[in-house]
């Protein structure tokens, strides 16, 4: 991806323009990107290879830096998956924890329980950026210094690809770079294991315009974060859950006078976790962040990439004629929702084709790959037929439109 800064602000030597240089600011004044939405919570592993829920920190994004160390492509991440399961009704289903275990004399020996292991791949592709600056005229007709700002340009657009590639990944299971460059057949990309459709409809088809976000909403979203056992970020003995919304999400929320009641005088003073920061509030444990990153309602799992570029993603159908691009796909987090690992962490390096040293250009990128949790089991023979996840969730969510100027 090469963004090329000839004549663009600037002119052809033969013609006349407006800027032609007489009295310049030499301050350039650079278009304002969006925070990270993940700056803070990505979290370096403590050990080697092994349980999620042992060895990392305790943050939504866990980072394996093993691929640095030595040779490889992936990362295999094992879970030892839990046997205790409490049942009430029924005596045959799962584990019961009434019935675990043996009693008085019973005979133990040849009635233990079994490991169940479970594991995730996390896949590395390289991902590139570049910047180019044509023509030595270009460098001396304006005040500002080029190099440097072509050099930021490149760290800009990395910095902003590796945070929304995380939420990438919670729809489709892999970063995009990954995808590109390793194809949709050989990474398949999956509907996610969690998905909660608007307030309690049974499926994407039946969401509609009265499936908005509001306190209603989220306490469906609490009882499922406790029912299902989403692993919660520990904060301060408490556990939490992050849920990004759209802006547009935000809306409707801030219009709920449960909402306005709860958060008015009840937000957190001087609370500097990087879960809390920036946030719209809180409900039942729920953080809630609002971010522009989210997708509107498109079926991640049939995208399909050619050349090194996606086919623009098929769009859900809706109940009741409902938009797709008014039903925003929200993203749940508990901790350990996201793998992340670096083969080559970021480089940049100068362009060495240089036209006699009158073309400048930049070039950065890293080897690296996102994996949600999606956890399969890791028997050689036959499967349980099913995803683990027990980190993350879609939210999808109705949220009208409105007018707003484009800038930019």
């Amino acid at each position: 991806m090469a963004i090329s800064y000839a004549y663009t602000g600037f002119f052809a030597p033969t013609t006349s323009h407006q800027n032609t240089k007489k009295v310049w600011d030499t301050l350039l004044h650079e278009q304002v990107l969006n925070l990270s939405a993940w700056k803070g919570m990505i979290g370096i592993d403590k050990g080697g290879e092994g349980n999620l829920d042992a060895e990392v920190a305790n943050k939504p994004i866990v980072m394996k830096t093993q691929l640095g160390k030595e040779s490889g492509d992936q990362i295999t991440m094992g879970l030892v998956a839990s046997n205790v399961k409490q049942e009430w009704t029924s005596a045959t289903a799962g584990n019961n924890w009434f019935n675990m275990g043996k009693s008085g004399n019973t005979q133990l020996v040849d009635n233990e329980s079994t490991i169940t292991l479970y594991n995730t791949k996390v896949k590395v592709a390289h991902q590139r950026f570049g910047v180019q600056i044509d023509g030595k005229t270009s460098l001396i007709r304006t005040p500002y210094d080029l190099l440097k700002t072509g050099k930021n340009r490149v760290a800009e657009q990395e910095a902003y690809f590796l945070d929304s590639s995380i939420f990438f990944a919670l729809y489709t299971g892999y970063s995009p770079n990954v995808f590109r460059e390793l194809g949709t057949t050989a990474v398949v990309p999956r509907t996610h294991a969690n998905r909660i459709f608007g307030k309690g409809q049974a499926n994407a088809a039946a969401v509609s315009s009265s499936d908005f976000l509001d306190t209603d909403m989220l306490e469906i979203i609490r009882v499922f974060v406790q029912k299902s056992n989403i692993n919660p970020i520990n904060v301060g003995g408490k556990g939490h859950v992050l849920l990004f919304i759209d802006p547009l999400n935000g809306k409707t929320l801030r219009a709920d006078s449960a909402w306005i009641d709860a958060n008015s005088f009840a937000m957190p003073r001087g609370e500097d976790n990087p879960i809390f920061q920036n946030m719209t509030g809180q409900w039942g444990g729920i953080v809630v962040k609002e971010n522009n990153k989210l997708s509107t309602g498109v079926d991640w799992s049939a995208i399909t990439v050619s050349a090194d570029a996606f086919a623009t993603p098929t769009a859900e159908t809706f109940s009741g004629g409902t938009a797709a691009t008014s039903v925003y796909m929200m993203c749940l987090v508990g901790a350990n929702a996201v793998a992340r690992a670096f083969a080559l962490e970021s480089y940049m390096v100068r362009r060495k084709e240089d036209d006699y040293e009158n073309i400048y250009g930049f070039g950065g990128g890293s080897i690296y790959g996102d994996r949600c949790a999606d956890w399969q089991l890791s028997a050689d023979t036959g499967t349980d037929g099913a995803t683990k996840n027990q980190s993350s969730a879609i939210v999808y969510a109705f949220a009208a439109p409105v007018t707003i100027p484009t800038v930019f």
